[in-house]
């Protein structure tokens, strides 16, 4: 194939962006932070990291959900409250640059966060002896709902 022509004197070149999917909950994290310096996407879109301008947990690591109603997350520990002059994330690690140098943070795709318990039904007695069936009877025949 022939190259590309160059662009005429003067011209804006042409940019292709390629846009990442939709992450639920992403704008929600981003309107929180009050200092956010960057939003940044791991390559293969595992992974987004926000970074703050400064703070011993500045930059935060969230595993795309994928579907799921919970993910992963987890801070990128900086040694004390220093300010973030950069920071890369890939997919297998976040590296934060300050000011005493690099932090560098290994990333696992693999983990998944613990499902929340469902409440158990209970057969506990209800206070003062109430029978629970009479009572839930009771409130059936209301008729109020």
């Amino acid at each position: 194939p022939a190259p590309a022509p160059a662009p005429a004197e003067g011209a804006v070149p042409e940019v292709s962006i390629e846009c990442w999917e939709e992450v639920p909950g992403l704008a929600a994290c981003v309107s929180v932070r009050a200092e956010l310096r960057g939003v940044l996407a791991s390559p293969a879109g595992h992974f987004f990291a926000l970074a703050e301008a400064h703070g011993a947990n500045a930059v935060n690591v969230f595993r795309h959900p994928e579907g799921s109603a919970r993910a992963a997350t987890a801070a990128c520990r900086l040694p004390r409250d220093e300010e973030v002059l950069g920071a890369e994330l890939a997919d297998a690690a976040v590296v934060v640059l300050t000011h005493s140098g690099l932090v560098r943070a290994s990333l696992d795709a693999s983990v998944q966060p613990v499902a929340p318990r469902a409440a158990a039904a209970t057969d506990a007695k209800l206070p003062m002896g109430i029978d629970r069936e009479a009572l839930l009877r009771m409130l059936d025949m209301r008729g109020d709902d």
